[in-house]
């Protein structure tokens, strides 16, 4: 079997037991948070998916939404990083922005950020929540993660 099959078999049967093994360490992650592999055979799943290129892995496009028909795809490492839930210590609910608190602010301040490569980048600071939301969208959206 080439390599590319075996990775997109490894890549299928490790979301399913994430997904379906309540003994699996990341099972809560997936299926204690109600993620299932709706892709009832490993050919239904490479048929929506094909092979994946080097470098790549398997990504949900909604990470709230399953494993599922048009929300799956193959992605590099760093867009992956990128699209992940919003964590509990993320009071905004917006992955990638955050409210700043800082010695002698007065008013709420909002910060819209990334990392690429290892590095952060600035995207958006100031008073406006809404504004920085756009500004993580709109670098989303650009950028195709």
């Amino acid at each position: 079997m080439p390599t590319s099959n075996v990775k997109a078999y490894r890549a299928y049967h490790d979301a399913k037991q994430r997904c379906n093994n309540p003994n699996h360490p990341r099972y809560k992650d997936w299926g204690g948070r109600g993620i299932t592999m709706k892709f009832s055979t490993f050919e239904d799943f490479l048929s929506e998916v094909g092979l994946p290129k080097e470098g790549e892995s398997i990504d949900r496009k909604d990470n709230d939404k399953s494993y599922e028909a048009g929300n799956v795809r193959w992605v590099s490492r760093s867009a992956q990083q990128h699209n992940k839930r919003d964590y509990s210590r993320n009071k905004t609910g917006m992955s990638g922005v955050r409210e700043v608190s800082a010695k002698g602010l007065k008013t709420k301040t909002y910060q819209a950020f990334v990392h690429i490569n290892g590095k952060f980048k600035q995207l958006y600071t100031g008073p406006s929540f809404d504004s920085a939301c756009e500004a993580r969208l709109k670098f989303k959206n650009e950028t195709q993660i």
